[in-house]
This record gives C-alpha cells, sequence and structure tokens, in this order.
C-alpha cells in the first residue's frame, strides 16, 4: 500500500523527458505541477485497481502527431498501469538470484546517455538476460573488457564484503 521511491523516479521521468525533448503535458508545464498530476493520477490509477500489492507501470511519451522522428507537432501523453505482479521465485528471498556474467562483447553497454535517460528501449537489456540464461544465470551482470562490473539489465548490483557490509558501486 506505498510506492516505492515514487519521487525519485518522477524526478527521473522529467530528467528523462527534458533530454528526449518531450514537453510536459500537464498545467502550466512546470516540473512541480507536473509531478504532482503524475503523483495524483498514479495513486488514483493504485486505488482504482483495489490491488494492496501490485507494480505500477508508467509512461510518457512524445504522443500522436505527425507519427514522424521528432516530438515537433505531437501532444504528449501520460499513461499508467497497475498489475498483479512479475513473477518471481520464492527462492529469490532466502537463496538470492542465480547469475552470469555477460562480457561486453557479447552485449555492448549502452552508452551514458541511454543508460542514464529512461526510455522504453530495453533491446540491450533483454540481450543481455537472454545470454544471462544462456550461461545459467537469470537476468545477467555485464562487464566491461576490463572484468569490471557494468550493470545488471534490471536490477541494482551490490557486493557482500567478508566483513558483511553490504556495498553498492558508484554511478
Amino acid at each position: 500500500r506505498r510506492i516505492y521511491r515514487l519521487k525519485p523516479h518522477l524526478d527521473r521521468l522529467c530528467d528523462s523527458a527534458d533530454a528526449a525533448r518531450i514537453a510536459l503535458p500537464f498545467a502550466d508545464g512546470s516540473r512541480t505541477s507536473n509531478i504532482a498530476a503524475f503523483t495524483d493520477i498514479i495513486h488514483q490509477t493504485c486505488v482504482a485497481s483495489n490491488q494492496p500489492t501490485a507494480d505500477v507501470r508508467y509512461w510518457l511519451t512524445a504522443g500522436t502527431g505527425n507519427l514522424g522522428v521528432t516530438p515537433e507537432g505531437c501532444e504528449a501523453a501520460f499513461y499508467v498501469l497497475v498489475f498483479g505482479g512479475l513473477p518471481s521465485d520464492p527462492a529469490w528471498q532466502t537463496d538470492g538470484v542465480r547469475e552470469a556474467t555477460v562480457p561486453v562483447d557479447l552485449v555492448p553497454h549502452k552508452p551514458r546517455m541511454l543508460a542514464e535517460l529512461k526510455s522504453n528501449n530495453y533491446m540491450l537489456n533483454a540481450l543481455t538476460a537472454m545470454a544471462a540464461r544462456d550461461r545459467g544465470g537469470t537476468f545477467g551482470i555485464g562487464v566491461d573488457a576490463d572484468a569490471y562490473i557494468s550493470e545488471s539489465c534490471v536490477l541494482n548490483v551490490v557486493a557482500l564484503g567478508k566483513d558483511g557490509i553490504l556495498r553498492t558501486p558508484p554511478f
């Protein structure tokens, strides 16, 4: 009955819209009024779903218009989907996730802009997960040519040290 880190996710959505040159669709077009509108719509959709535990997906799109390459002439649209949850293996809760590394020569890394910009282009993510499954893993952990961890396809990567401290890599 709580939405996980909604404000930081909406901040990233607005940053990505700005980088992709997609206009914010609500009220005066300001970031503040749009985050308020997004929050309200997401909350209303969650309540209407009547699901106490669910996954929420939302999209901001340039919308319909010229059907060209740029968002020129388009009217931005915001969509929200609430659904019963992604399937997971209960063993993940206690045993962790079996994982495999995916080298950069097998699946190339996203350029920085696409790694930071939230978009619906998940082709490299899908290829990483498929390559990991081919290697006995689940989602895949990308590694560069020097075997340094880059990222996972859709998850955070952390390390548990011998000292019992959980560490996250810097961005």
